[in-house]
């Protein structure tokens, strides 16, 4: 693609120049903060914004962020085509175009568009790191995770305004290419998940081959509560599911088995063997014996039968006495130890081949922000597409 004949610069760090024929100017000449309010509107669904999804009814978006209020009356209407962002998440990429009428968090802007704006040109514009880098800029709050920009130093910031046809021409275009690089992302996590049932497929057909005479969780392993941290670190945190979500000051010395205790990946087990912290939507485990092999226990773990718990709430939840009463095979520690490298050295090829995939991923996203970059800040020129 050709850049544009002619650029001029912004004085901005982030966006030095702009092609020569848009304007720069302060976001309240694009937009203005709807402020209409539950009290005055019969608008009853309530609606969540997600992190590079956008705006979705509150009800599709599962056990995951804050939850709503049980008192909605301050709730802020945001109407359809209004561009919603969240005040501290605006800053990681939490915003949006909604598609619905319908109530917002009081924590969010809902910002309607004036003549020859596109709102979702800003939508694309918005989740660009370099805006998002701009945005913390004007953050204020006494702690990381509680960073908030006002709507008076959102309105005030300048950003690039093409004509009116430009930006129409510009969304299509990211639309349309947008959507083929999602749909290969899509394709590519499907492929992830299939190696995943894979590998998940081998560990419960060797656990269950051996799981003639079984042993009650409660023997083997203390499990103990977590809690949140209070100090800021490199310790990994986790709560349930697999992955660490911060760091912190505080830490215990693995290696331990992180055991879910709500929430909705709360079936997916982790082994740590290093430095660690769990809060409390996960438990982790010591062993009472050292004829216990963790890393069989781990394996072990993942084959527990999570469904009752799962399906019994809105939010799953396991206790230490359902965990207690699960059973595992009861093995010696040689017969643990050589599954433990049978399922180790499976795993490892399985895992090989999901690193691989997930690097095919990373490139798809680094590609869709360097397409969405080029085109809502004008290096590349969409006008006779």
């Amino acid at each position: 693609m050709k850049p544009y004949p002619a650029y001029k610069p912004t004085g901005l760090a982030w966006l030095p120049e702009v092609p020569r024929g848009w304007e720069m100017l302060r976001l309240k000449s694009c937009f203005y903060e709807r402020k209409e309010n539950n009290r005055s509107s019969n608008q009853m669904m309530i609606l969540s914004l997600m992190k590079d999804i956008g705006v979705i009814p509150y009800d599709e978006k599962g056990d995951v962020g804050n939850k709503s209020k049980d008192d909605i009356s301050q709730y802020k209407v945001a109407r359809r085509g209004d561009l919603v962002l969240n005040s501290m998440n605006v800053i990681i990429g939490s915003v949006g175009v909604t598609p619905y009428d319908g109530l917002i968090s009081p924590a969010y802007y809902s910002l309607v568009p004036r003549e020859n704006v596109l709102a979702r040109f800003y939508e694309f514009m918005f989740r660009l790191p370099a805006v998002q880098q701009a945005f913390r800029g004007y953050a204020k709050g006494i702690m990381e995770i509680r960073l908030r920009i006002s709507t008076i130093d959102l309105l005030g910031m300048k950003f690039p305004v093409p004509p009116s046809a430009e930006q129409e021409a510009i969304v299509a275009y990211l639309d349309e290419k947008t959507a083929k690089i999602d749909r290969l992302i899509e394709l590519k996590e499907r492929e992830i998940k299939l190696l995943n049932e894979k590998k998940q497929a081998v560990i419960s057909k060797v656990v269950t081959r051996e799981s003639g005479d079984t042993i009650a969780v409660k023997y083997l392993v203390q499990i103990n509560n977590g809690s949140d941290p209070t100090t800021e670190g490199d310790t990994p945190v986790y709560g349930s599911g697999a992955e660490s979500f911060k760091t912190c000051g505080e830490f215990k010395i693995g290696p331990t088995v992180l055991l879910g205790r709500k929430g909705a990946t709360l079936h997916i087990p982790h082994y740590v063997a290093g430095k660690y912290w769990n809060v409390d939507t996960a438990f982790d485990v010591k062993p009472l014996t050292k004829e216990l092999d963790l890393r069989f226990f781990y394996y072990c773990a993942t084959c527990f039968d999570y469904r009752r718990f799962i399906s019994q709430t809105t939010l799953p939840s396991m206790t230490k006495s359902d965990y207690g009463r699960m059973k595992i095979p009861r093995l010696s520690l040689p017969e643990q130890q050589k599954i433990v490298a049978y399922l180790d050295a499976a795993g490892a090829k399985t895992d090989k081949a999901i690193a691989a995939v997930t690097r095919q991923i990373g490139l798809l996203k680094e590609y869709r922000t360097r397409l969405i970059s080029d085109a809502v800040t004008g290096r590349i020129d969409l006008r006779k597409l």
